[in-house]
């Protein structure tokens, strides 16, 4: 039994040593080259730029919808206004009409009484 290690099998072991490092440093990020930093960078960049367009249609847009939801409750009070006063108004022109029919009911009844104590 031999302790002596082989040319071929401290190659080996190097190797093996180097390849379990270079994936740890990888997987840790030390290791990565400028190229693929770059890429990256670019990747975030661009991701970047489409978050901020992103982020101002958005915004455009809540500006519209605000605006919009403005108009609408100024035209529902102008609408409540129109309903109530429509509804005044139909309380008052049934009043007028009820002293009216008041009046004719009461002269129908006077002719009837007058009829029946005449006969």
């Amino acid at each position: 039994m031999s302790t002596e290690i082989g040319v071929l099998e401290l190659a080996a072991i190097l190797a093996a040593i180097a390849y379990v490092a270079e994936r740890v440093l990888d997987g840790v990020g030390w290791s990565r080259s400028s190229r693929m930093l770059r890429q990256e960078n670019e990747d975030l960049l661009r991701r970047d730029t489409e978050r901020t367009e992103t982020l101002r249609r958005v915004e455009n847009e809540y500006v519209k919808l605000e605006a919009e939801v403005i108009a609408l409750r100024a035209q529902v009070a102008e609408l409540t206004k129109r309903d109530q006063a429509a509804v005044l108004t139909s309380i008052e022109q049934h009043e007028r009409n009820a002293g009216a029919r008041h009046e004719r009911m009461v002269g129908v009844l006077t002719e009837i009484r007058d009829a029946v104590k005449a006969a």
